[in-house]
């Protein structure tokens, strides 16, 4: 889990100046943050968030939104924006739920 600008430059090699550009909870931070762990693990899936789970909206973003970013072997990154409703809890479980059916998906072909 990588909750901070500088815990995503560290952890994952993303440059704090690119994270602080395009703004932590944006579509360009999952994808870079999806894209660095599929590079960093090995892995042939890596699947990144990054959002507002609240409680109340964080930068100027509202709470519940989320963007969730799915990275695999050989093809582009792919990215969704999400606004769940609900409090931090159920942000925070819608958000998983989505990115799991994401990787299912990805897993058998749909």
């Amino acid at each position: 889990v990588t909750y901070t600008e500088q815990s995503k430059s560290l952890m994952l090699g993303i440059p704090e100046e690119r994270i602080k550009k395009a703004g932590v909870v944006s579509e360009e931070t999952a994808v870079m943050m999806a894209d660095a762990l599929l590079k960093l693990s090995g892995s042939y899936y890596a699947l990144a968030t990054t959002g507002v789970a609240g409680p109340g909206p964080s930068g100027g973003v509202k709470q519940g939104t989320v963007f969730i970013a799915l990275a695999s072997q050989g093809a582009p990154v792919s990215c969704v924006k999400c606004l769940f409703p609900g409090d931090r809890l159920a942000v925070k479980k819608r958000a998983a739920v989505r990115a799991l059916d994401m990787l299912r998906r990805a897993l058998i072909g749909a």
